[in-house]
């Protein structure tokens, strides 16, 4: 019987060529879909973006299980136990990740080797900054905290961009670049035996400062030793955690809007405003779904023509989404089908109900929700944005994410120090032509996306 991971293999495919199928059939016709054919193919489009996702979450599933079947741990007592999946699992019998950190420290050989152990085994579990090179002090954070899917996973933005580990030892990072006008030439030789075209390339440089996102947390020796667990979980998890899901909304509002400056990133709204080449602004007074539908097609005609490249994601505020999906015509049908359903005058599909990732999809582009979209744009504080992109066009560069405790110089009165960190940089403009941002003039902003107003009565 085929695994899981391989049935929802065959079902993205099998989505993926029923939608290839329609498009050869309505082009060898020299026709256009029909309204039952449309509803279709949206419904396709909406099936295999979200059997892309649940193909992602097996492979990594898999990764993590595989990774976990030869991991034991050797407890104080002596004794060899199964351990859950890692060194460090959640429960109060689970040794102490910080603990084990500090008695490491102490010269304790055990808890050392529990470290080196959980180290190997966040190396496996796969993830950009899910490991460190162990250098004694500082560790990768146990997998059962998940703090590379928290930071991921959280940050839905920051997840679609392309992703690169950082190198080590370097201040920034360069990519070089052949300029718009400044690309070499073929032509037509004529006649025979005269010189070819032979035009010099131009080039320069995308440079971007790394920068250091970081949280820590001071807490006393007696609350790490003697606190007992909460609903399961003990105070290391909850610190970690913590630690973590913040990590995860700094790096995702970085990589939006990001300064580029006093140790920021560059963000992609930041960029995409001050170059100006697909920014747009969507000014109308009362908005409507399908205006809305009609704003989003312009700009992917618009990054189309000049990336050269389709647009492959919209990425919308929460509030954006559940406003488009809760819109009906003068008859009150709705513009967006649920999931799997088709209606009469569908604009979008509806996928899996969740507050942020995939929430669905718009001409057959899928739609993200993130929450770290501003919402307080525009000359009434009240305006959001939507982006319509590439998603391999923008570069983001993350190191390991590493945990460190350390008890100087706080040793005096038991005191510890919790430390997480990580290094990043990011080029979100590689091609300012595929950064599609419906945002318009600062401070000015898109009147169409002022605060939803959901017709209730």
């Amino acid at each position: 019987m085929a695994s899981l991971l391989e049935q929802a293999i065959a079902a993205r495919d099998n989505a993926h060529k029923e939608r290839g199928f329609m498009l050869d059939t309505a082009a060898s016709q020299k026709r256009s879909f029909s309204d039952a054919e449309e509803s279709k193919f949206q419904a396709l489009g909406t099936k295999h973006a979200g059997l892309t996702e649940r193909v992602s979450q097996l492979e990594r599933s898999e990764k993590a299980e595989l990774a976990a079947r030869p991991a034991r741990i050797i407890n104080a007592g002596g004794f060899t136990a199964e351990s859950r999946g890692g060194t460090y699992f959640p429960s109060r019998e689970s040794p102490s990740f910080f603990g084990d950190l500090i008695s490491a420290r102490s010269g304790d050989a055990n808890a050392a080797d529990r470290l080196r152990t959980n180290n190997q085994e966040t190396r496996t579990n796969a993830g950009l900054g899910s490991y460190t090179s162990g250098h004694g002090a500082d560790f990768s954070p146990p997998s059962y905290l998940d703090v590379v899917t928290q930071a991921r996973a959280g940050s839905t933005f920051a997840n679609l961009v392309h992703q690169e580990e950082l190198p080590t030892g370097v201040s920034s990072v360069n990519l070089p670049r052949i300029l718009g006008t400044g690309g070499t030439t073929v032509a037509t030789q004529n006649p025979q035996n005269t010189g070819v075209s032979n035009v010099d390339v131009n080039t320069d440089l995308l440079t971007a400062s790394v920068t250091t996102i970081a949280g820590a947390q001071i807490v006393s020796q007696q609350l790490l030793d003697q606190t007992p667990n909460y609903g399961g979980s003990t105070i290391d998890q909850i610190l970690m955690n913590d630690l973590s899901a913040d990590f995860a909304r700094n790096l995702d509002v970085q990589v939006l809007t990001g300064s580029g400056a006093s140790g920021q990133l560059q963000g992609y709204v930041t960029k995409a405003v001050s170059d100006n080449v697909q920014n747009v602004a969507w000014t109308l007074a009362s908005p409507t779904a399908p205006k809305f539908v009609a704003a989003v097609a312009s700009l992917v005609s618009s990054v189309a023509s000049a990336r050269y490249k389709a647009p492959d994601f919209v990425l919308v505020h929460p509030r954006r989404w559940q406003w488009f999906a809760s819109s009906v015509d003068s008859t009150g049908r709705p513009f967006v089908a649920a999931t799997g359903s088709s209606g009469f005058n569908t604009l979008g599909q509806q996928g899996e109900i969740t507050a942020e990732g995939l929430v669905g999809t718009v001409l057959g582009l899928p739609v993200y929700a993130d929450a770290n979209i501003p919402v307080n744009l525009g000359t009434g504080a009240n305006q959001d944005l939507v982006i319509v992109g590439v998603r391999d066009d923008a570069w983001l560069w993350t190191s390991p994410i590493v945990a460190e405790v350390l008890n100087q110089p706080y040793a005096s009165s038991l005191g510890l120090y919790l430390r997480l960190y990580s290094y990043g940089a990011a080029i979100p403009n590689r091609y300012p032509n595929a950064n599609g941002l419906i945002y318009g003039t600062v401070g000015t902003g898109s009147t169409g996306l002022v605060a939803p107003v959901f017709a209730t009565t």
